[in-house]
């Protein structure tokens, strides 16, 4: 007798920060700040301005970033598509998703899109059950087995607090 599985919901919602917001404490800003002046002073010092000029952007960005709050997004998975917010993504642009669970560090689904122009996407899942999502989407957009892992850049963001 083979055992029968639960269904499936029709749709999946959530709500997700607009970004990680990382607890960053005083010797934090006082490294990034070192850093800054150091790349600061070696561009200055060879002469090379563009650079002295994107690591100021840099440095600025990251600081206004870090004052600002993020915003609640919601996320659904229906049978039409992903939204999130007021976009929605059909279906037929996702290309594979893969998801990535390994708490209290890493809950969260990554999906590419068809259009290369398109940057990976990368959702908390929160308190959302990953083998839930997995079975739903699998319905609609094929898995990346390949992938097993966060990319890099993730990783290195959640590191150094970005």
């Amino acid at each position: 007798m083979s055992k029968k599985q639960p269904s499936l919901p029709s749709m999946i919602q959530w709500t997700v920060p607009e970004f990680p917001q990382y607890v960053r404490g005083q010797w934090w800003y006082v490294w990034v700040g070192v850093c800054t002046l150091v790349l600061l002073s070696y561009a200055v010092y060879t002469a090379n301005f563009l650079f002295a000029l994107i690591i100021f952007m840099g440095a600025l960005i990251v600081f206004l970033h870090s004052t600002k709050t993020p915003s609640p997004l919601s996320v659904a998975l229906d049978g039409r598509g992903l939204t999130i917010g007021d976009r929605q993504y059909p279906y037929r642009d996702l290309r594979s998703f893969w998801i990535v669970y390994d708490p209290p560090d890493v809950q969260a689904i990554h999906i590419l899109f068809r259009s290369s122009v398109k940057p990976r996407l990368s959702l908390q899942l929160m308190d959302q059950n990953p083998v839930v999502i997995r079975e739903f989407l699998r319905q609609f957009v094929e898995e990346n087995l390949k992938e097993d892992d966060e990319p890099l850049t993730d990783t290195l963001s959640r590191f150094l607090r970005l």
